[in-house]
């Protein structure tokens, strides 16, 4: 999900008497009618954030100083959008096959979370489950106003590859979809991908009817989605392909360098544990010294059966190093 605010358009558009069939102007544009049911939930701002957050909630403070969204900053937007009535358009994606779902638009106001607020209950409405994972700039934050506002939703929030890495470590290792098992290779940044295609449309829709701009957007979203539908085969075949070359180069790499998954999930499990709360738990520090000492040990042993491997390969080497130890003794 993300909300593009160059697809602007001004107040002096006025109403056409347009007679479109209402399914083409919903197509889209459904959530339009859900916005103002979550109105009371604005996007505030980290520092109104924090003070009203519980001290014992750790949490949800390390969420909240993680980042400030500055779309939704009403003194910033107030006089930017002055001269506009739709100030921009949120919409969401199928964030791995980036297929076009539902959207609304931004009036009068920046980025509220009443927007994708609206846009996830379409989506809930349009696939009947509320277990859908989602991939939003600032889930971290987001993911409390999902939870008061849908309490039987089961899904996961992560913040898009592209603007995780923006976000505090303690953030990263929660939301990056890189760290979340079940994401796999999914970016999350289908929704950057659409906008390049939509700004194109932003200089015949400026000055529009609202009608007709939301005709014009649909017309464009639907060509993006068919494209998208007959495109998908062969993305799929050019992702496995990709995944199988990943997996075999990965395995290769940790076959050559002696490693195990159990090994590296412990390790990433003290390196987020660490990253968390500042320190490492006094049980994993001690498995971590044990650890280090195996593979210490491992290594020594590895390089000595190295040395006679080469010795016996070598007889010459051998006779050599055997008359060395010899002299060495009388």
């Amino acid at each position: 999900m993300d909300g593009n605010f160059g697809l602007k358009r001004t107040a002096r558009g006025q109403h056409s008497s347009i007679t479109a069939d209402s399914t083409i102007m919903t197509k889209f544009f459904a959530a339009d009618s859900k916005v103002e049911q979550y109105a009371d939930n604005v996007a505030r701002s980290a520092s109104n954030r924090t003070q009203e957050t519980n001290d014992d909630d750790n949490d949800e403070e390390r969420r909240v100083e993680c980042s400030a969204l500055k779309n939704a900053d009403p003194k910033r937007t107030a006089t930017a959008n002055a001269k506009f009535h739709e100030t921009g358009v949120f919409g969401s994606l199928c964030a791995r096959h980036g297929v076009p779902l539902s959207f609304v638009n931004i009036v009068k106001s920046g980025e509220k979370y009443k927007y994708p607020l609206a846009v996830v209950h379409e989506i809930f409405d349009q696939l009947g489950t509320k277990n859908v994972d989602i991939m939003y700039d600032i889930g971290c934050q987001f993911e409390a106003s999902l939870k008061r506002n849908f309490e039987d939703w089961s899904g996961r929030c992560a913040v898009g590859i592209f603007h995780a890495y923006a976000h505090k470590p303690s953030c990263q290792v929660e939301y990056n979809p890189k760290y979340i098992s079940g994401f796999g290779m999914t970016d999350g940044e289908w929704s950057e991908r659409l906008w390049s295609y939509m700004n194109g449309y932003i200089p015949t829709t400026r000055h529009m009817s609202s009608e007709h701009r939301i005709l014009t957007l649909t017309i464009a979203l639907d060509y993006f989605k068919r494209k998208r539908i007959n495109s998908i085969g062969q993305t799929l075949v050019n992702r496995y392909k990709s995944a199988e070359k990943k997996q075999a180069s990965t395995k290769k790499y940790m076959e050559d360098n002696r490693l195990s998954y159990a090994a590296l999930q412990r390790k990433w499990e003290f390196h987020k544990h660490e990253i968390l709360h500042g320190s490492l738990d006094p049980r994993m520090a001690e498995d971590t010294e044990k650890e280090e000492i195996i593979q210490r040990l491992h290594a020594a042993c590895t390089g000595r059966w190295l040395i006679f491997d080469r010795l016996y390969n070598n007889k010459e080497a051998l006779s050599k190093s055997v008359g060395n130890f010899y002299v060495g003794v009388y």
